[in-house]
């Protein structure tokens, strides 16, 4: 147990932060159907949404990138001003890397914006569909859809990738871990011709056991997600970025 009051300072911490704000999204949607033949309807349509104040969980305590210009000498090993007041953990040495001391919370070593409402996305679909109706013993429905989503943060319980900056997400701009560009969807229902009243077996005792069966299926085929590059990988070498390899 932590005595109260506990700042936690030397240590990571999360927290959601007072700026909270509740996810926005908006939908809009055009279509155009035609039926053919009194049994068959086509549809095609065009479906949008945007996303806003999207949840991400997002560092706080990141090094701004104005300071890669001083080069190695955010690894030079400075006097540390928290020595002897932070007793514990990595800030609790005399001396720290340079860059520990650039963080705008120099006093922890990270800070993670729990449900951060830092996102924004978009999506853009074109989608056919057909749907026949129930006759001669078949009903068959068909969907198509092209589409798009893109984004500037991962989806906070299944994302995949990261950020570049946490101060200009515009640089994590991309397409989303979660779009699926290509998608067909086919359902059918196909009712035997066997049975009372039916092409085969149409009387008797065989056509009552036999009849009123059904076979139905789904086939869903889509396109993978996207892959995600994390880092160069160097066969022989041990770290995803090497400064030297056998």
């Amino acid at each position: 147990m932590l005595s109260y009051p506990n700042t936690l300072i030397g240590n990571g911490i999360g927290a959601v932060f007072p700026n909270w704000i509740t996810p926005l999204n908006q939908q809009w949607n055009a279509s155009v159907q035609q039926t053919f033949f009194r049994q068959l309807l086509v549809e095609a349509a065009y479906l949008g949404s945007r996303g806003e104040h999207i949840w991400s969980n997002i560092a706080a305590n990141a090094a701004n990138p104005q300071y890669l210009s001083l080069g190695s000498q955010l690894n030079a090993l400075v006097p540390n001003p928290f020595f002897g007041k932070i007793t514990s953990g990595s800030l609790s040495s005399a001396t720290v890397r340079q860059t520990s001391l650039l963080l705008p919370y120099p006093q922890y070593t990270s800070i993670n914006n729990i449900r951060g409402s830092v996102g924004d996305s978009v999506y853009h679909a074109f989608t056919l569909r057909t749907d026949k109706r129930f006759a001669h013993g078949l009903l068959l429905q068909t969907s198509y859809t092209f589409s798009k989503l893109i984004d500037n943060v991962q989806e906070r319980f299944g994302g995949r990738s990261s950020f570049n900056n946490p101060y200009d997400l515009r640089l994590s701009r991309s397409l989303s871990d979660q779009d699926r560009s290509q998608i067909v969807v086919a359902n059918f229902v196909y009712e035997l011709p066997v049975g009372t009243g039916k092409r085969w077996a149409g009387k008797g005792f065989t056509g009552k056991a036999l009849g009123n069966w059904q076979v139905s299926g789904i086939l869903t085929a889509e396109n993978g997600q996207p892959v995600v590059i994390t880092g160069p990988i160097i066969p022989n070498c041990r770290v995803s970025v090497p400064t030297r390899c056998a």
